[in-house]
């Protein structure tokens, strides 16, 4: 997931790329009760409207209703992510009373007649449509087919390969690691020993590395490890960062992740791209004059850059 939204707004930096990708994030992502005010104003096609038109409050005879407080939800959604559940809605039911009271008496005093109030209303609402459009682009993207195509795509070139889980215990001194590998020979807990012994993180969890291919390893570990047999606890290995007694505890092979497993990703990644497409489709096709070349001139060529790789960080330390 990371990768994908790295390839979409760090290699392309354009503005508006930047708020598609957060805008795709978010809706995956939106939960508690801004969700479920959403979902409450979408309900059957015969309940729908009245229940977007369900009052909640009036403020000097000015109706708050479901579908104010559903659209606050959307909009404050980090804001709300700070505030208890149980209380999201009253506060949200707060904030619209406040914004309410604020904005008629800022009308009273003249500010909506102002030039800035105006272009800031007008800023407003091209991004209120810009969104609705990339909206619904991002959704036409979206369906069984495209997303089956997407998870072919993607496992197509797959090679399974031998991944092992184990344990290790790291000490700095070959000696101690064979006092350790006595001690666990005689019967003492791998686990335990490892817990109490280990000089790196993995102590807190007895040692515990989880599952790791080859190539995730310093070389002299994963030759040792992919060696072993499942069960078999190794003599004192040394690498770069000190000496390690490493326990097998499984051995598989690696299989693609499952459709079920991609789906979100999938979809996220369908809706970005072409949100994406189609926003770079309107600049090309449009007249576009900029003050500042330099800036113009990097601008496009950002559109064509691809975001780096990361390394995968080895789970020996």
């Amino acid at each position: 997931m990371k990768a994908i939204t790295q390839r979409i707004t760090c290699a392309v930096e354009q503005p508006w790329l930047s708020v598609i990708a957060a805008a795709a994030m978010f809706a995956l992502v939106l939960t508690g009760a801004g969700q479920a005010l959403a979902q409450e104003v979408e309900g059957a096609p015969a309940d729908q409207e009245a229940a977007a038109n369900a009052v909640v409050a009036t403020v000097n005879g000015v109706e708050i209703t479901e579908s104010d407080l559903a659209i606050a939800a959307v909009d404050l959604a980090g804001l709300l992510q700070q505030v208890p559940p149980q209380q999201q809605r009253n506060w949200l039911i707060s904030f619209l009373i406040d914004l309410k009271v604020i904005s008629a008496q800022a009308s009273n005093d003249g500010l909506a007649d102002t030039e800035l109030f105006r272009r800031q209303m007008a800023f407003q609402r091209e991004r209120a449509l810009a969104e609705a459009k990339l909206s619904a682009v991002g959704d036409e993207a979206i369906s069984p087919e495209a997303i089956q195509a997407s998870y072919d795509e993607s496992i197509k070139d797959f090679q399974s390969e031998t991944e092992v889980r184990a344990r290790h215990i790291l000490v700095e001194s070959e000696e101690t690691a064979k006092e350790l590998r006595a001690k666990i020979e005689d019967g003492a807990s791998f686990e335990e020993v490892a817990s109490e012994h280990s000089i790196d993180g993995t102590r807190q969890n007895g040692g515990n590395l989880g599952y790791f291919t080859r190539g995730m390893t310093v070389k002299p570990f994963g030759d040792a490890a992919f060696a072993m047999e499942v069960g078999d606890v190794s003599d004192p290995v040394q690498s770069q960062f000190g000496w390690h007694i490493i326990k097998v505890e499984d051995k598989r092979e690696t299989s693609p992740p499952t459709l079920d497993e991609r789906r979100v990703e999938i979809i996220q990644q369908l809706s970005l791209q072409a949100r994406r497409d189609y926003v770079l489709g309107l600049r090309e096709g449009a007249e576009i004059a900029r003050a500042d070349a330099e800036a113009a001139s990097e601008d496009e060529a950002g559109a064509d850059g691809d975001a780096p790789a990361e390394d995968a960080k080895p789970k020996t330390e």
